[in-house]
């Protein structure tokens, strides 16, 4: 029954909803060599049609920042890619083999950053700061989500336990909100930044643990396996391995991000594409 309601609603919205081609919005402009995380930004979705909702947001986005630089990945683009840049590396493996689009784009936004550094944003959520604010001398710029640690953490999801379990090991007093999680929807970063090292092959070494394991809740599965969880330890680990301030703002930067700013009555959510089915591997 959920998955005939999701083909029913994403038909509904195919051919009820007026899309916009989201290439005639993004633009690529040059980039500024005086800043550490370059003032580009990515983003993904499954094709580069969207309704009016996503195409508003995003033009204000676009808007309010004239000299940052915007770039679209669909699916193919994204596949395309990691294969071009990755396909030597094991996390290209591991991209190949998840089996939800929210877990391929976990995986792209960190190696695209890791790569060629800047900052990427979830298609369907904002931020209401102009982006020349972060400092050009930063080679990182993190934030928080309210939900903590201690709450959103199975342990059984999880193969490295000792510093969930013993935080006291990391360095945490150089986070704002060392209780929380870290977000993972909107991330800035300098090339080749060793958070992103870490998380990438924390997420290589985690799939040994995961692979063709069947959960019930495949939300919290790719939350732990290529979402916020996985990020918050590579966080933790480079504290532990690299103790230096990073730099942060708080909850939802600052209550400057929107997560999520598009209802659920758009395309985005009515075509399944990062819907969570039950019972299912997240890597196959």
């Amino acid at each position: 029954m959920y998955i005939l309601l999701t083909k029913f609603r994403s038909i509904y919205f195919e051919l009820f909803h007026r899309k916009t081609d989201l290439t005639n919005l993004y633009q690529v402009r040059p980039l500024d060599k005086t800043r550490r995380i370059p003032n580009q930004i990515f983003q993904t979705w499954k094709s580069s049609k969207v309704d009016k909702n996503h195409s508003k947001i995003i033009s204000r986005l676009i808007q309010n920042n004239p000299n940052w630089s915007f770039e679209f990945f669909d699916d193919s683009a994204m596949d395309l890619y990691m294969r071009d840049k990755w396909s030597r590396e094991p996390i290209f493996e591991i991209y190949n083999s998840v089996n939800f689009g929210a877990s391929r784009a976990d995986i792209w936004r960190l190696c695209i950053l890791f790569d060629r550094g800047g900052g990427y944003l979830d298609i369907d959520s904002t931020l209401n700061f102009s982006l020349d604010e972060i400092d050009p001398t930063f080679s990182e710029l993190i934030s928080f989500e309210g939900s903590r640690v201690k709450d959103a953490f199975h342990p059984d999801l999880f193969p490295d336990l000792e510093l969930f379990q013993n935080p006291e090991l990391t360095n945490l007093k150089y986070l704002k909100f060392p209780e929380n999680v870290a977000l993972n929807w909107a991330l800035f970063f300098s090339p080749g930044h060793q958070i992103l090292r870490i998380a990438i092959d924390e997420i290589v070494e985690k799939s040994k643990f995961i692979k063709g394991h069947v959960f019930e809740d495949i939300g919290v599965a790719v939350v732990h396996t290529t979402g916020p969880i996985i990020f918050t330890h590579a966080i933790w680990r480079y504290l532990k391995e690299s103790p230096t301030p990073i730099n942060q703002m708080g909850l939802d930067f600052d209550g400057l991000g929107v997560f999520k700013a598009i209802g659920r009555n758009s395309s985005y959510h009515a075509a399944g594409h990062y819907s969570m089915a039950t019972a299912r591997a997240v890597i196959s």
